[in-house]
């Protein structure tokens, strides 16, 4: 009997951090993504909306885009660059977003004007203390944009 009533308390608490976790939304994610395919360059694109919400201590929050670029010649990803891409950019909108727990960042990335090629976004999301202290960072992927 003892064994049952461990089991059932470590299912229910099981349960109870599960739905606190369900209840709390994701830290960093990727919406939006669109991949415009066309036959001409100047027409081809791709953008993603990064999400970001706060972590416990945070002061500061950045995100970083990266897009890699991948072509038969080529089957290792090369980095683009160009405009932004590659930079940490932080809020400005206020700067302090970030510093309440109910803050949310959304930021639109587009790039156009793409030669042929796989090309895919990775996002970094970094949090920062107000010591200037790394409080996490984490990087999501965006799915893959074929404009062969």
């Amino acid at each position: 009997m003892r064994r049952v009533l461990i089991l059932c308390a470590i299912a229910s608490a099981t349960v109870a951090s599960s739905a606190e976790a369900a209840a709390s939304p994701p830290r960093a994610t990727l919406d939006a993504f669109a991949c415009v395919r066309a036959a001409s360059p100047p027409d081809r694109a791709i953008s993603v909306t990064a999400v970001m919400r706060p972590v416990s201590g945070t002061a500061r929050m950045a995100l970083r885009f990266e897009l890699e670029r991948r072509t038969p010649s080529a089957p290792a990803a090369n980095e683009v660059s160009g405009g932004d891409l590659g930079k940490w950019l932080y809020p400005t909108d206020p700067p302090t977003l970030g510093q309440r727990p109910d803050d949310v960042w959304r930021l639109d990335k587009d790039v156009i004007d793409l030669d042929p090629g796989v090309y895919r976004f990775s996002v970094w999301f970094r949090w920062i203390a107000a010591d200037g202290r790394e409080l996490g960072i984490v990087v999501r992927r965006s799915p893959p944009c074929n404009e062969r």
